[in-house]
């Protein structure tokens, strides 16, 4: 006999509907990752009122109907990053938060799939040695930039070192572009915000597709906002625009810089 109700009964993801054949599930993520939160145990961390509750309103945007959910996230957005003059200047800070965060996150993503592919040679040695990601980070840019076989063979592994390859080559230009991109599905979400609060419209053209989009971005940007205002003490303003100072001025070759864009 369980020794619990949980034990007993446990939510099913599916649901099964009469005269449907296939089983439609419950839960749809659009893939909001705050790992900070969990990596930084900050789950009960105090803090401000104002982060407390952007984190909050983010959360609405993983699982919540299309409505709620771009409401929530550009209420979270534009009261976290919002600055003296338009609302529309905090999807500038949060595209170029989101993009600065890329390149060490791809980089210590590739690192650490690289290690555990070929454990045995002196690459992976020597990314088990490193003491932090972000010198796993700088290792992995330094081989790219002068050109070390890294045989990897996973389809998306291979997609996201020619991502950095790029990256790498003419960082200002290609940072440059990812933010543009960013920034564009930004502003999407923004209209799409007003269609709903103050067209109310539920059922937008753009509205879903927006979402898959501005998910990610969003998760990005405050997985390094929670970091910098937990961690550092950095108020998300200032971090906002310290990340447009370092994609404006990083420069090729600079495999250190790329790694840190997000630090002093």
């Amino acid at each position: 006999m369980a020794e619990n109700v949980r034990e007993a009964f446990q939510a099913a993801d599916e649901a099964l509907v009469e005269g449907v054949r296939s089983p439609i599930p419950l839960w749809h993520r659009r893939q909001v990752e705050i790992y900070e939160i969990s990596r930084g145990k900050l789950l009960f961390a105090p803090a401000g009122e104002a982060i407390d509750s952007a984190l909050e309103l983010v959360s609405y945007l993983d699982r919540s109907a299309p409505a709620t959910a771009v409401a929530g996230a550009w209420a979270a957005v534009e009261s976290t990053l919002k600055g003296p003059s338009s609302p529309r200047d905090a999807a500038g800070l949060a595209s170029s938060i989101a993009t600065a965060s890329y390149p060490r996150a791809e980089l210590t993503a590739l690192a650490k799939s690289r290690s555990k592919g070929m454990p045995t040679d002196y690459l992976a040695q020597s990314i088990w040695d490193a003491e932090s990601n972000r010198q796993r980070a700088w290792l992995f840019a330094e081989w790219i930039r002068t050109g070390v076989t890294l045989d990897l063979h996973d389809r998306s592994e291979i997609a996201g070192l020619h991502r950095m390859e790029a990256i790498i080559a003419d960082p200002a230009t290609e940072l440059r572009a990812m933010r543009s991109h960013m920034l564009a599905t930004m502003q999407r979400l923004y209209r799409q915000r007003n269609l709903v609060m103050h067209g109310g419209r539920t059922d937008a053209v753009a509205l879903r597709s927006t979402l898959r989009a501005a998910a990610p971005i969003v998760g990005a940007a405050f997985d390094r906002i929670a970091h910098a205002f937990f961690v550092g003490k950095v108020d998300p303003l200032s971090f906002g625009a310290q990340a447009d100072l370092s994609l404006a001025l990083v420069q090729p070759g600079e495999s250190d810089r790329l790694t840190s864009l997000l630090e002093k």
